[in-house]
């Protein structure tokens, strides 16, 4: 297979990786029709037959409604391929909202938020890090039997929400980390002899490694395509040293930085406990050195001759992230990684030349990552 194949045969990958993820999407003011699976007493905490396979995230907030006007608002505290987990925050029609209910949802930004305890409506049932008091015209709520409904539903909920997270369990995600540093490393050291006709014999050396470090960026946004897409920049280096069969030992050393963008698909970026796949791009530039020195007694090269020139490079691939609820996380990728090599020096009759090298193929990846 060519290069321009492996490369037409990536960006087709690649092209429907991010068809497949829009499909499955939800932007503000789309619908969805669905039904209320379970229902708590307070008629504050839901299960609904929709979720990530549907478009439905964590942290996702909707109206439902009827043909006869809104009944209820809430958002996702948990959410599986099949099954959502909604808080009600808001109680238009309590004799609307009962279990095998079949409705309509709405997806809306999230609530307005105050500081003004007098306008709040209720603060108790959601999470601290989303939202401090909520403001809206709707009944006052409860504070104290809220909070104990919202922890859970009668006995048979329970049972059957242990039955949905058995069957698909239900995932966390984590948007208030949006920063991560992360570095990925890639060694090989190989080592043989190298025996010339006349008996002399050398040892010889196979051996690279190149390593680096990067700070992504994460959007907790919206928009369908910024909540699934990161920015980063990176800088990498290494080096390599092999022998060939006439004694020639080649030295080369590079330094790069770069930057590029990760778009994540079927997870959300922000998930814990769960392996993210992506599709990732980067390019950069650099400098990279070349040194060529003789080990065999019938070589005639001259010891320690290097040459500086300048480097381009890109890379196309895809990898998988997991994360902890601590921060800590890890990394793979494979991609197609190109890099191109300018050489400028002077030879033998002190005229200018220069060497141009590409070198081209795939690479796997492997590192650790922290997010904050």
């Amino acid at each position: 297979m060519t290069k321009k194949n492996m490369i037409n045969m990536m960006i087709s990958f690649i092209l429907s990786l991010l068809l497949t993820k829009n499909t499955f999407a939800l932007e503000i003011d789309e619908k969805l029709t669905t039904r209320f699976l379970k229902v708590s007493k307070s008629m504050r905490t839901v299960l609904v037959n929709r979720g990530l396979e549907d478009g439905l995230v964590v942290g996702d907030h909707a109206k439902f409604f009827l043909t006869t006007g809104v009944i209820a608002r809430g958002y996702v505290v948990k959410a599986s391929p099949t099954r959502t987990i909604w808080s009600i925050y808001r109680l238009v029609n309590t004799d609307k909202l009962y279990k095998d209910m079949a409705v309509n949802l709405k997806i809306t930004n999230p609530v307005e938020v105050t500081n003004d305890p007098s306008k709040s409506l209720y603060a108790g049932s959601l999470p601290q890090t989303q939202v401090q008091v909520l403001r809206g015209d709707a009944m006052t709520l409860d504070s104290a039997s809220s909070e104990k409904e919202s922890m859970g539903m009668k006995m048979s909920e329970r049972d059957e929400m242990r039955e949905v997270m058995t069957e698909a369990p239900l995932m966390r995600i984590d948007k208030t980390r949006s920063w991560e540093v992360f570095t990925t490393a890639q060694f090989s050291s190989l080592s043989g002899t190298v025996t010339e006709s006349n008996g002399s014999q050398f040892n010889s050396t196979d051996s690279k490694i190149s390593y680096s470090l990067g700070v992504e960026k994460y959007f907790s946004s919206n928009n369908i395509f910024l909540r699934n897409l990161s920015l980063f920049g990176l800088v990498s280096g290494g080096g390599t040293s092999t022998v060939s069969t006439s004694g020639s030992k080649i030295e080369n050393s590079f330094f790069e930085y770069g930057g590029g963008a990760n778009f994540h698909f079927l997870s959300s970026p922000f998930s814990i406990g769960k392996i993210i796949p992506y599709i990732t791009a980067s390019f950069g530039l650099g400098s990279v050195s070349s040194t060529e020195s003789s080990l065999g007694s019938g070589s005639t090269i001259t010891n320690g001759t290097t040459v500086e020139g300048s480097t381009s490079f890109v890379a196309f691939g895809v990898g998988i992230k997991y994360f902890t609820s601590s921060g800590f996380g890890m990394r793979a990728i494979v991609d197609l990684y190109n890099r191109s090599e300018a050489y400028t020096f002077e030879d033998s009759s002190n005229q200018q030349s220069e060497v141009k090298n590409s070198i081209s193929g795939p690479r796997f990846l492997v590192g650790l990552a922290y997010r904050w």
